[in-house]
C-alpha cells in the first residue's frame, strides 16, 4: 500500500521523498514482499526503478543466498537480470570474493557478462586491488579487457604497484600501452624507484618510457 500510494503522487518531489523514506526506513523482513510487489509494476515504478535496484542490493547484503535464490525464480528475463544484478551490487559490499565466485558460475553469456562487471566496479572501489587480483586470472576475451576498466579508474590512485602486477599478469601489451602511461606517471609521484623498475622491464614503445623518465627527472 505505501508503494502504491508513493507511486500515485502526482508531484515529482513528494514522489521521490516517498520513495526514499521506504527505502530507509523499511525492514529487511518486509524488502522481499516490496520486492515481489514492484516486480508487478510496469516500467520505471517496477524493475527499472532506482527502488528496486536499492532494495534488492539491502538484500543481497544481509541474505545474499535467500536474495540470489529469488531472483534466479523470476520468470520474467528483465526482472531476473535487475534483480541479481541488484543482488550482485550488495553482496559484493560485504563479501565480494562470494559474490565474485558466484558471478563466475553463471552460464557464459550477457548476464554473466553484467554481472562479473558489477562485482568489480563495486569492488574496485573498495578494495581495486582484490578485484586487480581476480581479474588477472581471467582468460584473454572483451570481458577481460572491460572489467580492467574500473580497476584502473579506481585503483590508480589506490595501489598503483598493484595495478602494474595485474597488467603484467596479463600481459596484454596493448593494455599496458592503453592504460601504462598514466598508471606510470601517477606511480613516479607515489613510489618513483618502484615505478623505475616497471617502466624499464614494461612493453611501453620506447619513447613512452623515455617521456616519462625524462619527465620525472625534471620534476625532481
Amino acid at each position: 500500500d505505501e508503494l502504491d500510494r508513493a507511486y500515485a503522487e502526482t508531484s515529482p518531489g513528494n514522489r521521490e521523498a516517498a520513495l526514499d523514506h521506504i527505502s530507509k526506513s523499511i525492514l529487511p523482513s518486509d524488502i522481499p514482499r516490496a520486492l515481489a510487489h514492484l516486480a508487478t509494476r510496469p516500467g520505471m515504478s517496477g524493475v527499472e526503478s532506482p527502488l528496486f535496484r536499492e532494495l534488492a542490493s539491502k538484500w543481497g547484503e544481509s541474505d545474499p543466498n535467500a536474495a540470489v535464490a529469488w531472483a534466479n525464480g523470476l520468470s520474467d528475463a528483465s526482472a531476473q537480470r535487475a534483480a541479481l544484478l541488484g543482488v550482485l551490487n550488495g553482496w559484493t559490499h560485504v563479501s565480494p570474493e562470494a559474490a565474485a565466485s558466484y558471478a563466475a558460475t553463471l552460464p557464459a553469456g550477457d548476464l554473466q557478462d553484467a554481472a562479473v562487471i558489477q562485482v568489480i566496479k563495486e569492488w574496485s572501489f573498495s578494495d581495486a586491488r582484490g578485484a586487480a587480483s581476480w581479474v588477472s586470472t581471467f582468460p584473454e576475451s572483451k570481458l577481460r579487457d572491460k572489467a580492467v576498466e574500473p580497476i584502473i579508474f579506481w585503483g590508480q590512485g589506490q595501489c598503483p604497484a598493484a595495478i602494474a602486477d595485474m597488467l603484467d599478469a596479463i600481459g596484454s601489451a596493448e593494455l599496458t600501452e592503453k592504460y601504462g602511461a598514466t598508471l606510470a606517471s601517477i606511480w613516479l609521484s607515489r613510489d618513483a624507484a618502484a615505478a623505475r623498475l616497471w617502466i624499464g622491464r614494461s612493453t611501453l614503445p620506447s619513447e613512452v618510457k623515455q617521456r616519462l623518465l625524462r619527465r620525472a627527472d625534471e620534476e625532481k
